[in-house]
């Protein structure tokens, strides 16, 4: 199986830098017309396939990591620790 169109231009999307959270956010909204909550969701859901995993390993495995990340972090702070 091959990748679509839309899940390969979401990670080429990831692989751009953005110095602003906002200007990321009007851009998800004007190339994807997804909200910003909308686009992590499909992001999420292709992270998951294998698919993804073979179009871009490294960026898919970093995206991973970070997503991980993330949930430690949360998961820390709901339970009571502070991450420093």
């Amino acid at each position: 199986m091959t990748l679509p169109a839309q899940d390969r231009a979401v990670l080429a999307f990831e692989r751009l830098r953005w110095k602003n959270r906002g200007a990321k956010d009007t851009a998800v909204l004007v190339l994807f017309g997804m909200s910003w909550p909308a686009y992590v969701q499909t992001l999420h859901s292709i992270l998951d396939k294998p698919e993804a995993l073979e179009y871009d390993a490294e960026l898919v495995n970093r995206l991973r990591r970070l997503r991980e990340a993330r949930r430690r972090d949360r998961s820390a702070r709901v339970a009571g620790f502070e991450i420093p």
